[in-house]
């Protein structure tokens, strides 16, 4: 009833409100600490005494345990040494558990630390004395009932001296001091990354002015009379280009019209290697034949065709003395300087192009605007990953979990 009570007076009392920068709250724990510490040290200490009456108590019953006698003489000796072993190893490993329950008044983290020790130390020598305890029973059953009832005592009390530190919010506290703790490396970290962001930001920034005034230089460039100079070499040297590509088209396409004959040719030939070149690479060939030898090659071929020195259908035959009246030496001449000229103007071209000081300089801001924006690429990259690493910090989320641990010790925390 007096339980009850007590609840419904605490219910109408109202939060504390406690208004706190971030800095401030490990100080503010630790008066909070102290002075909650300070209001249950009677309680603790009274209970202290208690688990040294039961200590006191176990003792005693250990003493009289050792100096026991048994009642029946008739027991045998065999039975008798192992009813003398179980009997000191059980009060080996009793005393040895009742040394452990020493404790001295420091802190509540102390307390609650030696709380858990004696708790798990009951349950291990409740294991290990669990043989002893069963013979000795039997024998010495007065000083064993005392025995269990002292050490049950002392677990109860250690029970009582728990739910003490937690009614009292130290269990709430530590907790919040965890998470005080979480919250000032979060800020920390935050402030480091936050000077981060700004240099990146900063590094971003230089390098899109400098692409930007890249640019404008490439920009201007392209504007001037030496760039339309360029520009015409350029398209001079694309013609020579597309005429020597034609002309290489060209004279492949007429080998090829022919090749059937020559590879016949080229068995019964003093050339056949000359053949085998023109078969597999014509234009090259066709520019080293500073003799022209192909033209006395068309002219062999064509009489081994009209006189059947060269076997082929018909058609073939046909097809193949036909296409040989273009191989005129005039077109042949013809082809081979066109060749020659539309290489030599366009390797002249790309000699003046890279000369050029027009074309030096855009090939050098071209190449530093590449470079720049795949510097741009990696900053812009480093700027976003940092952005991210900020907004995932979770300051806010701490912050929320302290103040619901506030609330369950009823006060209303503010964090600024």
């Amino acid at each position: 009833m007096f339980k009850k009570i007590k609840k419904l007076f605490e219910a109408e009392k109202e939060p504390e409100e406690i208004n706190l920068n971030s800095d401030e709250v490990l100080t503010w724990l630790t008066e909070l600490e102290e002075n909650r510490f300070e209001d249950v040290k009677n309680k603790i200490e009274d209970k202290l005494k208690r688990i040294k009456k039961s200590q006191k108590s176990c003792e005693k019953q250990l003493e009289d345990l050792k100096n026991a006698q048994l009642k029946n003489d008739n027991i045998p000796k065999k039975e008798e040494h192992m009813m003398i072993g179980h009997k000191e190893s059980f009060s080996k490993r009793t005393i040895g558990f009742l040394l452990d329950t020493e404790c001295e008044i420091t802190s509540p983290e102390e307390l609650f630390k030696w709380t858990k020790e004696i708790e798990d130390n009951i349950d291990r020598l409740a294991k290990t004395n669990a043989k002893s305890s069963y013979v000795l029973n039997e024998f010495f059953g007065d000083q064993m009932r005392i025995l269990n009832k002292e050490i049950a005592s002392i677990g109860n009390i250690v029970k009582e001296i728990k739910n003490v530190l937690v009614d009292s919010g130290f269990v709430d506290i530590e907790e919040l001091r965890e998470k005080a703790n979480e919250l000032i490396e979060k800020e920390k970290a935050k402030i480091e990354l936050e000077k981060q962001y700004l240099e990146t930001k900063k590094k971003c920034d230089k390098i899109d002015e400098q692409i930007i005034n890249i640019e404008n230089k490439i920009n201007e460039i392209k504007k001037s009379n030496d760039f339309q100079a360029l520009e015409k070499l350029k398209n001079d040297r694309e013609s020579f280009k597309k005429e020597k590509e034609g002309y290489k088209k060209k004279f492949t396409e007429d080998i090829k019209s022919i090749e059937t004959g020559l590879k016949r040719y080229k068995r019964m030939s003093m050339d056949e290697k000359l053949i085998s070149e023109y078969i597999s690479n014509p234009v090259k060939t066709l520019l080293k034949d500073e003799d022209l030898k192909i033209l006395e090659i068309i002219s062999k071929l064509y009489v081994a065709l009209n006189t059947d020195k060269i076997e082929l259908k018909i058609k073939k035959k046909e097809k193949v003395l036909e296409n040989l009246k273009i191989f005129e030496a005039r077109y042949v001449k013809s082809m081979q300087n066109n060749y020659k000229r539309a290489v030599e103007q366009k390797q002249k071209i790309e000699l003046k192009l890279n000369r050029n000081p027009v074309m030096q300089n855009l090939r050098e801001e071209n190449y530093m605007l590449e470079h720049l924006k795949t510097k741009q690429k990696t900053s812009e990259i480093e700027l976003d990953i940092k952005k991210k690493a900020l907004s995932k910090i979770g300051i806010d989320s701490v912050k929320k979990n302290m103040i619901k641990i506030a609330k369950r010790m009823d006060m209303i925390l503010h964090l600024s």
